[in-house]
């Protein structure tokens, strides 16, 4: 939930506070890391402008795996998809029951 007058999440605000312990349970429940305020600030960025530095390494290190799930999720899904389109047009199987709605 964002905040509408200034944009912060829960997040945000925890890290304002320098509630680390706060801060670790909201990303732990799936808080989103890259979400910035009306002033274009992630918690990241407050972290490290409050010189919060055991917070702002924390966000840090949490941002960079999730950076790396992503890319590694979007890489399998298109190695996936991709495997999938290369069976599916060599198949004239597959063709033939798509073409025919799955058995319909």
């Amino acid at each position: 939930m964002v905040e509408k007058n200034n944009g912060y999440t829960a997040l945000h605000v925890a890290v304002k506070n320098n509630r680390r312990d706060i801060s670790v349970m909201l990303v732990a429940a799936g808080a989103n890391l890259t979400i910035r305020d009306k002033d274009g600030n992630t918690p990241m960025m407050i972290a490290f402008n409050l010189d919060a530095k055991e917070l702002a390494a924390y966000l840090e290190s949490k941002a960079n795996n999730d950076n790396l799930f992503r890319k590694i999720s979007k890489n399998l899904t298109f190695s996936f998809l991709k495997l999938c389109s290369s069976t599916f047009q060599k198949s004239t199987r597959s063709r033939t029951i798509f073409a025919n709605g799955f058995g319909r």
